[in-house]
């Protein structure tokens, strides 16, 4: 055989196994289901719950309305059902930021029972 018709044959089998690898892993990987798509459309509404939630909360601490800005974030907290580590970690942050308010303005009870909500929030 011609070193040609030998190149051919060769292009010709690679063809055939990257063609039936193709339409096998398009066959056995299905679209994601009704289930897969309203879940993820319940998630990214949660978050943007979330997020308008926690800059309500952000503006609230500001404007130093510290139990409203606990229940906001608590709020905010349960609209996810699972948070995300950024999620968590902001709300700790800005829960954390709220006792150390509390606790430099010398109102150690409202600091005690922020530390206290933090905690709970860890353990859920």
């Amino acid at each position: 055989m011609r070193p040609a018709r030998v190149l051919i044959v060769v292009l010709e089998i690679v063809l055939i196994v990257v063609v039936s690898s193709a339409v096998i892993h398009y066959v056995v990987s299905s679209p994601p289901s009704r289930r897969d798509a309203a879940a993820m459309k319940f998630r990214a509404v949660n978050n943007a719950k979330f997020t308008a939630l926690f800059k309500s909360g952000t503006k609230e601490i500001q404007d130093a309305q510290y139990p409203a800005a606990l229940a906001t974030f608590q709020e905010a907290e349960q609209t996810t059902g699972e948070l995300t580590d950024d999620q968590y970690a902001s709300l700790k942050d800005s829960r954390q930021q709220i006792a150390r308010l509390y606790e430099s303005s010398g109102r150690d009870s409202e600091a005690e029972a922020t530390y206290k909500a933090l905690a709970n929030s860890g353990i859920r």
